[in-house]
């Protein structure tokens, strides 16, 4: 009986989400309920809301704000705390206002400093992506943290105009044993 209980645990947790920050802004609650935090954890980068572009203020959490360079080319990050295990990390992007395919191309790397693991996202360009303007796109990636390592590292560098990013969300890690 004790067996089956702990099995049910560890599978109900796996599924849970970790942290969710609102890049760029205050936090609040999406569209299906869900808490974000305030924009935290970031070096680098300037926030951008509906102050700056009225528009975005028609966008539900978190796209309706971003952090991006500032100035253009240069790199800004995000650290995000985390115990080892398999997590796997969305980020949450939206097109602000280019018109066009290789207007805005940005890298994204993930990165765990200790164990040297990297997952790498060349070129991005959100225009092509999402497609359009102010429509969300969702990246998700399987990030594996050892035992000895506190944080994973999201870094942005642009090649053509300013790097981007609306949200990220972690979910809790599968426990490695």
């Amino acid at each position: 009986m004790k067996l089956l209980i702990g099995l049910f645990l560890v599978v109900t947790l796996s599924g849970a989400t970790l942290v969710r920050i609102q890049c760029g802004g205050p936090g609040g609650t999406d569209s299906q309920g869900n808490v974000w935090t305030a924009d935290t954890g970031f070096t680098g980068g300037t926030r951008w809301n509906s102050t700056n572009q009225a528009t975005l203020a028609m966008l539900t959490v978190p796209y309706r704000t971003l952090r991006y360079s500032n100035p253009a080319g240069s790199p800004f990050s995000y650290s995000i705390p985390v115990t080892p295990g398999n997590y796997t990390v969305t980020l949450k992007f939206q097109e602000p206002n280019k018109t066009a395919v290789g207007q805005r191309v940005f890298n994204v790397a993930i990165s765990v400093p200790t164990n040297g693991a990297t997952v790498n996202q060349q070129a991005l360009d959100l225009f092509a992506v999402a497609p359009g303007v102010l429509q969300p796109c969702d990246l998700s990636f399987p990030v594996i943290v050892a035992p000895g390592s506190t944080a994973i590292q999201i870094s942005l560098t642009s090649v053509t105009g300013n790097a981007v990013i609306s949200g990220i969300q972690s979910d809790a890690p599968d426990m490695l044993y």
